[in-house]
């Protein structure tokens, strides 16, 4: 009797430690399950200071991701394995990719935490991007492939814009001035690039134009003013400002358009902005 209770109670064991072992190995993939977990830093690289920032990114920024991976084999306590990460358009096509490969000291069941670095080139289109990261674990030969969608928008716009009459601090919508007189128009730059040369100077460089045309959408060509906007610095610069006078004695009155085109030689983005002012 009481052998077959003993056998029994082991049958008993033995079913519900294979019922755990089952579930456990179900949960997690498997005994030697390679997988991945990926998620975005909660910092984001830009002209070389860390910023909080979720996303979307800034073109020409560099993401940072922080990849967990479990399932790592080792080999007399090493393990061995290599990520590589490749940047995509919506169409396929590659961006930009990277590889690197790691070999540290550390426990089988251990988590294994790399960080990966994306760096976006400054001539994207604002849009989605498919960023793929792969793991492979060299002991074994297993990869795996985790992927997620990146936001990317452009930083380089005009940001406030002044047009203000000489000796004079009043702004109306639109802006009216008599026949005659002058007016200055400032714009506010911000999200250009600048590019550290080896001597720790950075460089920017902005070209453009203001064209004022009529109510028929003729150019005004004697009020058609370059722009050049370039400079270097050992300090990083936020913002970049526009300062031009515009005489109106050429000008019958009447609704004009004032558009101001801007090229970041840098990056390589054009911008061009809008705005009205009227001349009586």
């Amino acid at each position: 009797m009481n052998r077959r209770r003993v056998i029994r109670d082991t049958t008993i064991i033995i079913v519900v430690a294979a019922t755990f072992l089952i579930i456990y190995m179900a949960l997690s993939g498997g005994a030697n399950a390679l997988n991945i977990k990926v998620f975005f830093s909660p910092y984001f690289y830009s002209n070389e200071q860390f910023k909080l920032q979720q996303g979307p990114y800034l073109i020409g920024d560099t993401i940072y991701t922080v990849i967990n991976i479990r399932g790592l084999s080792s080999k007399k306590g090493m393990v061995h394995y290599s990520v590589s990460s490749e940047l995509s358009d919506r169409h396929g096509s590659i961006i930009r990719e990277s590889s690197l490969s790691w070999e540290r000291f550390d426990s089988y069941s251990k988590v294994v935490q790399a960080r990966v670095r994306i760096p976006t080139p400054a001539n994207l289109e604002e849009g989605n991007y498919l960023l793929k990261i792969r793991v492979r674990d060299e002991n074994t030969g297993d990869w795996i492939i985790s992927q997620k969608e990146v936001g990317l928008k452009s930083a380089f716009n005009i940001g406030k814009v002044e047009m203000i009459a000489e000796g004079s601090s009043v702004e109306l919508i639109p802006p009216m001035f008599t026949k005659n007189t002058a007016f200055y128009v400032n714009a506010q730059i911000v999200g250009f690039l600048q590019q550290k040369d080896t001597d720790g100077n950075r460089t920017y460089n902005i070209k453009g134009k203001m064209i004022v045309r009529d109510n028929n959408g003729n150019e005004v060509k004697q009020l058609e003013r370059d722009i050049s906007i370039e400079g270097k610095s050992p300090y990083e610069k936020k913002e970049l400002w526009v300062r031009k006078k515009v005489n109106t004695s050429s000008l019958s009155p009447g609704m004009y358009t004032l558009t101001l085109i801007l090229t970041d030689n840098i990056s390589g983005r054009t911008i061009a902005e809008d705005y009205y002012f009227r001349v009586v």
